[in-house]
């Protein structure tokens, strides 16, 4: 999480630098050349996590299942998603909010704001330094105070940028909010993952890793997705008051329903 934040620090500044000095195709040859290489090295250094063996037992176990234990097993998937869907709807909550107003931010800093490249490249670059360092230092929070606080705590935090873009646009207080809001990310991400982790076991945890990843990857497409259909018909403010009325969503969620189930024994 610290190194794709340090990426994620790193990139927008020099983005904006590159776009402004070199052209602005510079940044996508640089973005697709390292594109290519963390690539190469998923090929060649990354190693196969399951021996020949196991994989060859796996396969031979799906082969042989008889029709109950396949119902079985269905029926232990669909309460797993009951278990497992507060957190779900967190993840998805935490990661649209920002897929869904990014669309906005380059006209509005622009038309509006009147900041060139460099400062929205900072920006995003203070947020993702934020994201690379309060991990760091309160990773282990997740460890000595209960989750439920730091969740609900990380998802108001989380919206702090995008409430200085609908109250006061200010290039100071944006700066100060998105440090906030890569506190508040530091604040939920730990914390959700030690929930995942010390929740399930290892017969549960990849399916339960999985579905995290789909409600993630979700979350990225719809984000942009909503935003390209409602555009048209909602004002920037709007958008921003959207953004942050998930956030504020998602804080409620976590008080709510955010509980520290047993997952291996329910399942």
């Amino acid at each position: 999480t610290t190194a794709q934040a340090v990426g994620f620090a790193v990139g927008p500044g020099l983005g904006g630098l590159l776009s402004q000095t070199l052209g602005l195709s510079s940044p996508f040859l640089l973005s697709a050349a390292i594109a290519l290489v963390a690539s190469l090295l998923a090929i060649f250094l990354v190693p196969e996590t399951l021996s020949k063996q196991v994989r060859i037992e796996a396969r031979s176990h799906r082969t042989n299942r008889k029709t109950h234990v396949q119902k079985t097993e269905q029926w232990r998937f669909a309460r797993l998603i009951w278990l497992v869907a507060p957190f779900l709807v967190i993840d998805f909550g935490m990661v649209v909010t920002y897929p869904f107003v990014f669309p906005q931010l380059p006209f509005f800093f622009l038309k509006v704001l009147h900041y060139n490249a460099a400062q929205y490249g900072m920006l995003f670059s203070v947020y993702g330094m934020a994201l690379a360092v309060f991990p760091l230092l309160l990773g282990r929070l997740s460890e000595t105070m209960p989750k439920k606080p730091l969740i609900v705590t990380g998802s108001l935090l989380f919206s702090a940028l995008v409430v200085v873009l609908l109250v006061a646009p200010l290039y100071p207080l944006l700066i100060v909010g998105a440090a906030l809001a890569g506190l508040g990310s530091a604040f939920v991400e730990p914390a959700m993952g030690s929930i995942y982790l010390a929740a399930t076991t290892d017969d549960i945890r990849g399916q339960v890793m999985g579905m995290r990843g789909s409600a993630i990857s979700l979350a990225i497409m719809v984000g942009p997705l909503a935003q390209a259909l409602v555009g048209p018909w909602i004002t920037t403010q709007i958008t921003f008051a959207i953004g942050v009325a998930v956030s504020l969503g998602m804080a409620l969620v976590a008080f709510l329903l955010l509980k520290m189930p047993g997952l291996a024994k329910q399942v």
